[in-house]
């Protein structure tokens, strides 16, 4: 597989490429990747890809893009802004996941030459990009498949993303945006990631994941030997290391 990058004015989004357009250039099949995601559909999802495999290159085009202003290759706040020769910083136009989406559909149309797209499969984030590709591309796009994310953002979520914004935002190596690449926002970066993890599961989930019953005899929580200190172990690195996940 190769990569290949497709220029519209300024934005270029990294995308990786597994075999080939068939003669009516109809038998694209793109995945989306997850918010820690990237393009290389191969390192995540390697397993559903290959001859005979879910993501079958013997009979699809498979195409994975890295979303707009992804870390991973694609043109974002990183990249020098060609006018003044320095990175955009807190310059760079707020954009959307519809902006992200539209530009795929444009290097997937213009870039490949494809006339139709037989389904966008993605998961979480790439859940959220399936659905605008749905709504945006119409006929060309056959079929897609949404995992693991809502038709839209409740009320719930958006004060849950909002405070993982201003746990970024109270860190001082933020900079209001103007981040110094050799000291990241970090600790506020993964406040805001132990505040997803906590918020991708219900409370009921973890009851039943998580949650520990007094032991009658001893009046103390019991704990179940193994699975405890796996759950523990789990439990302490997500903490630790919130972008490992």
């Amino acid at each position: 597989h190769h990569s290949h990058h497709s220029h519209h004015s300024h934005l270029s989004p990294l995308s990786h490429r597994h075999s080939q357009l068939n003669e009516k250039k109809d038998n694209v099949l793109v995945v989306c990747h997850a918010l820690t995601g990237n393009s290389a559909l191969d390192t995540w999802w390697g397993d559903f890809l290959g001859p005979g495999k879910a993501f079958d290159t013997d009979k699809y085009l498979v195409v994975c893009c890295n979303v707009l202003t992804s870390c991973y290759g694609s043109t974002g706040p990183t990249s020098i802004n060609p006018t003044t020769g320095k990175p955009y910083g807190s310059t760079f136009p707020e954009v959307t996941l519809r902006d992200a989406v539209g530009l795929q559909i444009r290097t997937i149309r213009e870039g490949l030459g494809a006339n139709r797209v037989a389904a966008v499969v993605g998961g979480s984030l790439g859940g959220m990009q399936a659905l605008e590709w749905a709504a945006l591309g119409g006929d060309f796009v056959r079929c897609f498949c949404a995992l693991s994310c809502g038709s839209k953002h409740n009320a719930w979520q958006i004060g849950m993303s909002e405070c993982q914004r201003q746990a970024i935002y109270g860190d001082l190596n933020w900079n209001g945006g103007d981040i110094d690449p050799a000291n990241p926002p970090n600790v506020g970066l993964s406040i805001a990631r132990q505040i997803a993890m906590v918020s991708y599961r219900t409370a009921q989930a973890f009851d039943r994941k998580f949650n520990r019953h007094v032991d009658e005899k001893t009046n103390q929580f019991q704990v179940s030997g193994p699975v405890a200190r796996a759950v523990d172990r789990a439990l302490s690195l997500a903490i630790l290391n919130p972008t490992q996940l």
